[in-house]
């Protein structure tokens, strides 16, 4: 499944598998979005992406879930910190998948 703003963001991220990951800068895009849509950013998970797939990189990772104020504030300063990281990253929405 896919949410309509991933959708949207298709051309400047990638699907691998079921998670859609992206470069810092897209992802800091994606979260000003889903800021503008009403969209909760339940979390951001970082990836090393190889030639056949990803790997989940646990200490470039944060969950929001838990305290929904501010998180789009938040996960843009997380990407931030990490724009020159080499990492691409899967920001996680309550937003209902199509």
């Amino acid at each position: 499944m896919v949410t309509t703003t991933e959708l949207k963001f298709a051309g400047k991220g990638a699907r691998i598998g079921s998670v859609f990951v992206m470069e810092p800068a897209t992802a800091i895009e994606f979260v000003k979005e889903c800021a503008k849509l009403d969209i909760n950013i339940l979390g951001v998970e970082g990836f090393m992406r190889f030639e056949r797939g990803i790997q989940p990189q646990q200490e470039h990772s944060c969950d929001y879930g838990s305290e929904l104020a501010d998180s789009h504030h938040r996960a843009i300063e997380f990407l931030s910190a990490r724009r020159d990281s080499g990492l691409w990253f899967e920001v996680v929405t309550d937003e209902i998948q199509v």
